[in-house]
C-alpha cells in the first residue's frame, strides 16, 4: 500500500490530473511575502503534468484563517480532482447520493464515496472535538463535489477525504478555510476575471478586499 497509495498524489493535498500522479518535477517559488503575521506566498510547475500549468496561491492570516487557491491550466480537456484530506468528520447540505471517482490505481483505496454536483458556491462544515472549521468554496459550473472514505496514518485508521472536480481546459479552486465562531465568519473570496487571462483572488473582510492577487 506505501508505494500504491501513500505515495501517490491522491494521498496529499494537492490536484490530480486524469487521475494520474504527477510527475517529479522541480517548481518556481514566484512570491512570497509576509504582512505583520499574515503570510502569503505563489508557487508554479510546469512539469507535473504533460501540458498543464499549476500555479497555487496560500495565504495565512494571523487569525488562523486560511485562503487557498489553485490554477489549472492545460492544452485540451482534463478531469481535474482538487483534493483535500481531513481528520475531522465532513459535513453539508449538499445533496449527496453514492458515487463513483471513475478511475481505478490509488482510487480504488477509497471507500464509501458519496458526489454532489453544483453550479454554485458551497459551504462544508469540518466537524471535530478540537472545534468546528467551515470551508467555503469559488463555484462553477458542473462541479462535482467527492466525499470518501481513505486510509490514513497509521496503516488501518482512515480518515476523510474531499475531491472537488472539474472537467475542463482551465480553472481556479478557490476556497477559504475558517474556524466556526471567528471573528471572520464572513471571511469569503470571490474570482475577479477582469483582467483578461489573469484570475484574481480576492479576500473580503468585513467589506473590505484585503490581499491577495493571484498574480503578482
Amino acid at each position: 500500500m506505501t508505494f500504491n497509495y501513500y505515495r501517490t498524489s491522491l494521498a496529499h493535498n494537492t490536484v490530480v490530473i486524469n487521475g494520474q500522479s504527477q510527475e517529479a518535477c522541480s517548481g518556481e517559488l514566484e512570491h512570497f511575502t509576509e504582512e505583520g503575521n499574515n503570510s502569503f506566498i505563489v508557487a508554479s510547475a510546469d512539469d507535473a503534468y504533460a501540458d498543464v500549468r499549476l500555479r497555487r496561491q496560500v495565504t495565512m492570516a494571523a487569525s488562523g484563517n486560511v485562503v487557498d487557491g489553485v490554477e489549472v491550466v492545460a492544452t485540451g480537456t482534463r478531469t481535474i480532482d482538487y483534493v483535500l484530506h481531513s481528520p475531522e468528520t465532513i459535513m453539508s447540505t449538499l445533496n449527496f447520493s453514492a458515487g463513483d471517482l471513475g478511475f481505478s490505481g490509488p482510487y480504488d483505496y477509497l471507500s464509501n464515496v458519496r458526489v454532489a454536483t453544483t453550479d454554485n458556491d458551497f459551504r462544508l462544515h469540518f466537524l471535530s472535538a478540537a472545534g468546528d472549521s467551515l470551508l467555503d468554496f469559488i463555484g462553477e459550473p458542473g462541479t462535482q463535489i467527492f466525499i470518501a472514505d481513505a486510509p490514513g496514518s497509521p496503516q488501518g485508521s482512515s480518515h476523510e477525504v474531499l475531491i472537488v472536480r472539474r472537467i475542463t481546459d482551465r480553472t481556479v479552486f478557490g476556497a477559504t478555510v475558517t474556524r466556526r465562531g471567528s471573528q471572520l465568519d464572513d471571511f469569503a473570496i470571490e474570482l475577479d476575471e477582469l483582467i483578461p487571462e489573469q484570475p484574481v483572488l480576492r479576500l473580503k473582510t468585513n467589506g473590505e478586499i484585503r490581499f491577495l492577487r493571484f498574480y503578482q
